[in-house]
């Protein structure tokens, strides 16, 4: 399932976040200077074991989350394919045009920011298989809310650019609503070492 493959790498992210694998500090020779992302990698049986566990634990919480958006919000699944927020724009299948994915989650990401807070699940673009419109949502952690930022391609609009070096973007939020949802707990991951 395109769902499952694309939240596996997004949840691999969001646990390196989650657990600081991406924080370096900026000192070459600093003696608590920490690794870069590149260089965490799981290198024992044990470890890829965790980084599995870890993955699947996030993944079905995200997943919970996007589903019970689709009950909220009334959304035939079938009719979008998810891309993380993470992945490169370029990766959208639906639409052909570089410039026009990255304008769709420059976007999303705009409507998203005025309404997400600290701690709330990662939002999810969701990608209908025309690629006229598309939509975001996340749920919000602590009333289980759940978010949703219709978009769609505006025909009228052409990609330019003004004097101000900013682009025209094609796309255009739609709508915008909430709905009560049912609350998820984020996951309680053990640590490498509790977990054996």
């Amino acid at each position: 399932m395109k769902v499952r493959k694309a939240l596996g790498m997004t949840s691999f992210f969001a646990a390196a976040l989650v657990l600081g694998a991406g924080y370096g500090n900026t000192e070459a020779n600093s003696s608590n200077s920490q690794p870069s992302y590149h260089e965490c990698k799981a290198e024992t049986t044990k470890e890829k074991a965790w980084s599995d566990y870890v993955d699947q634990e996030i993944e079905a919480v995200l997943l919970a989350s996007y589903q019970d958006a689709f009950r909220s919000f009334e959304i035939d699944a079938s009719e979008f394919s998810y891309y993380s927020l993470h992945e490169a724009s370029k990766n959208i299948k639906e639409i052909t045009s570089p410039t026009h994915s990255y304008l769709l989650k420059k976007a999303a990401l705009e409507a998203v920011v005025q309404d997400i807070q600290t701690g709330d699940f990662m939002p999810g673009l969701f990608v209908h298989k025309d690629g006229s419109r598309a939509f975001l949502t996340f749920k919000q952690l602590e009333t289980g809310e759940n978010y949703i930022y219709w978009l769609q391609l505006n025909p009228q609009r052409q990609v330019s650019m003004n004097a101000e070096g900013e682009i025209t973007n094609v796309w255009e939020v739609a709508e915008a609503e909430k709905k009560d949802g049912k609350k998820i707990e984020k996951p309680k991951l053990k640590s490498l070492q509790d977990f054996f």
